[in-house]
C-alpha cells in the first residue's frame, strides 16, 4: 500500500482560518474582571457627606418630577424644603435604590443582544480503506438563530418599560423621603417652641416658688400655698423634660432620614407653617393616575408584562437556524450550501409533552394578570388614603381654632383668679391649678398645629403632589399670647 498523501496546502489553509476564527471569536468583547473590595475605606468614601458647597450646586440643579430645586443655605439652619432635598441627595437608602437604574440598564442591554452566529467545523481523517488519493474530509458551517430575531422587538420593549418604571419607583421612593424629611423639621420647629414655651413658664415658676419659699420660712403664706406653687413648678419641669426628650429623639429621626452621621448636630430653621389649602377629593382623585409616581411606575410594569407575554407568544414558533456550509469531502470536491434546520412541531402524546414555550407563556399569563390586580388595589387605595387624609386635616384645622379658644379663655381664667387674690375671693391653689391647666392648653394649640401639617404632607402623598399653602389667615402659626405673671408674693401682688 503506497504511502498515504500528506494534507495538502488547502487543508492546512483551513485550519490555520478555522485556529485564527475561533480565537478572534473567543476573545471578541471579553470584559475584563475588576475587583471592588467591600472594605472599611470604601465603605466610608461611600458613606461621606458632600460639602455644603457640592450640595449647594446639586441642590439647584434637582430635576425630580415632584421636587423643585432649592438653594441652599445652611448657615442659619435647615428649612423643611431644603431637608427635603438634601435626604434626597445624601440619603443612603436612596442611593442604593438608584443603584437598580444600572442592574435595569444592563438588563436592557443584554435583551437587545442577539445569540452570536454558531460556527461549526469538523475534519473525518481517514484511517483504513481508500486508496491514496483520498483525502481528510473538512467541514465549515455557520448558522444564525431566527427566533432571538422574532422575539427581540418584544423582548426590549418589556425591558424598556422595566427600566421606565424603574425610574419611576426611585422618584417615588425619594419622594418620600423629601416628604418624610420635611415632616421631621417641622415635627422639630412645633417641639422647640412647646420647649421654649415651658422654659418661658418655668422661669416665671422658679421666680415665684424662691419667693413663696422664702414667705413661708418667714412665716407669713400656709404650706398649702407654698405646695401649690411648688407642685405647678413640678409638673411644668416634668412636661418640659417630656418634650425634650421627644425633641432629641426626632432629631436622630431627621439626622437618619437627612443620611448624615448619627453625632451630626442639625440645626432647623424657624419658619411659618402652611396650614395646606385642600382641593376637593374629585379633584385630586382625578389626577391619580398621571401624578401619582407609584401608579405610573405600575402601569409601566404592566406594559412590561403586556410585551413580555407578547414576546413568550412569538417565542412558540419552531425554532429556525439558517447558515451556509462549506465542506471538502475525501475525494477533494469542494462544496457550498445553504443550511436551515426548524424544530419539528410536534407536542407530544399523553405526559409526554415537548417544550413550545406553553410554560413561559402560562407565567406571563399569569404575571399580567397579578401587576392588572396590583395596580387596582393600589388605585382604590390611593382614593382612600386621600378621602382619609383630607378628613383628618379638615379636623386638624378645626382643633387648632378650639384648642386656641380653650387656651384664650383659659388665660382670661388665671387672670381673673390672679384679680381675686388681691382681695381674698381665691385661693393659691385655684390659681395654680388653672395656671397649669392653661400650660396644657398652650401646649395642645402647638400640637394641634403640628398635626395640620403632618395631614397637610400625608395629603401630598397621597395625592402626589405638593399643595398650595393657604394665604393669610389660613396659615397655623399660632400666636399664643404669654401668660400674666403667677403669683408671687404675701401682699397678693400678681
Amino acid at each position: 500500500m503506497p504511502p498515504r498523501a500528506h494534507p495538502s496546502r488547502f487543508a492546512r489553509r483551513v485550519r490555520v482560518g478555522w485556529s485564527i476564527a475561533l480565537l478572534t471569536a473567543a476573545l471578541s468583547g471579553c470584559i475584563a474582571y475588576r475587583p471592588h473590595p467591600l472594605d472599611t475605606a470604601s465603605v466610608e468614601a461611600a458613606l461621606h457627606v458632600p460639602g455644603v458647597d457640592s450640595l449647594g450646586v446639586r441642590a439647584a440643579r434637582l430635576r425630580h418630577p415632584a421636587l423643585a430645586p432649592v438653594a441652599l443655605d445652611l448657615a442659619d439652619g435647615l428649612t423643611p424644603d431644603e431637608a427635603a432635598v438634601v435626604a434626597v441627595l445624601v440619603n443612603p437608602a436612596l442611593t442604593a435604590r438608584r443603584a437598580a437604574r444600572g442592574v435595569v440598564a444592563a438588563q436592557l442591554f443584554a435583551e437587545g443582544l442577539l445569540p452570536p452566529p454558531q460556527l461549526a467545523a469538523s475534519a473525518d481523517f481517514p484511517v483504513a480503506g481508500g486508496d491514496s488519493t483520498s483525502q481528510t474530509a473538512l467541514g465549515l458551517g455557520l448558522s444564525l438563530d431566527l427566533n432571538a430575531l422574532l422575539t427581540r422587538g418584544a423582548r426590549v420593549a418589556a425591558a424598556e418599560a422595566i427600566r421606565d418604571s424603574t425610574d419611576l419607583g426611585i422618584a417615588y421612593a425619594e419622594w418620600q423621603t423629601a416628604q418624610q424629611a420635611r415632616l421631621s423639621t417641622y415635627r422639630l420647629l412645633f417641639l422647640g417652641r412647646q420647649r421654649e414655651l415651658l422654659a418661658q413658664e418655668l422661669d416665671a415658676l422658679k421666680t415665684s416658688l424662691d419667693l413663696l419659699n422664702e414667705a413661708e420660712r418667714r412665716r407669713l403664706i400656709t404650706e398649702v400655698d407654698r405646695a401649690a406653687a411648688e407642685a405647678a413648678y413640678r409638673d411644668a419641669r416634668l412636661t418640659a423634660l417630656d418634650i425634650a426628650r421627644q425633641e432629641a429623639d426626632e432629631r436622630f429621626t431627621l439626622v437618619g432620614v437627612l443620611g448624615f452621621p448619627a453625632d451630626t448636630a442639625v440645626a432647623v430653621q424657624s419658619v411659618s407653617a402652611p396650614a395646606f389649602a385642600a382641593p376637593s377629593f374629585d379633584t385630586l382623585a382625578a389626577g391619580l393616575d398621571s401624578l401619582r409616581l407609584d401608579l405610573r411606575a405600575l402601569r409601566l410594569g404592566y406594559a412590561s408584562g403586556e410585551a413580555g407575554l407578547r414576546a413568550a407568544v412569538l417565542g412558540q414558533f419552531p425554532a429556525i437556524n439558517i447558515g451556509i456550509n462549506l465542506a471538502r469531502n475525501d475525494a477533494g470536491l469542494v462544496t457550498v450550501g445553504p443550511a436551515v434546520s426548524v424544530g419539528f412541531p410536534f407536542l407530544g402524546l399523553g405526559p409526554l409533552r415537548f417544550d413550545r414555550n406553553q410554560g413561559a407563556i402560562a407565567v406571563a399569563t399569569a404575571t399580567r394578570a397579578q401587576l392588572f390586580a396590583e395596580y387596582t388595589a393600589r388605585r382604590r387605595e390611593a382614593e382612600v388614603q386621600i378621602a382619609q387624609a383630607a378628613s383628618a386635616l379638615a379636623f386638624a384645622r378645626d382643633r387648632v381654632q378650639a384648642a386656641a379658644e380653650a387656651y384664650a379663655t383659659r388665660r382670661h381664667l388665671v387672670e381673673i383668679y390672679g384679680q381675686a387674690l388681691l382681695f381674698g375671693q381665691a385661693d393659691v391653689v385655684t390659681y395654680y391649678t388653672a395656671r397649669v391647666e392653661a400650660v396644657s392648653l398652650a401646649l395642645q394649640v402647638l400640637q394641634a398645629a403640628q398635626a395640620v401639617v403632618e395631614t397637610g404632607i400625608a395629603l401630598e402623598l397621597a395625592a402626589g403632589r405638593p399643595l398650595a399653602p393657604s394665604p393669610g389667615p389660613g396659615r397655623v402659626d399660632p400666636d399664643l399670647a404669654p401668660l400674666p405673671a403667677p403669683f408671687r408674693t404675701p401682699d397678693h401682688t400678681p
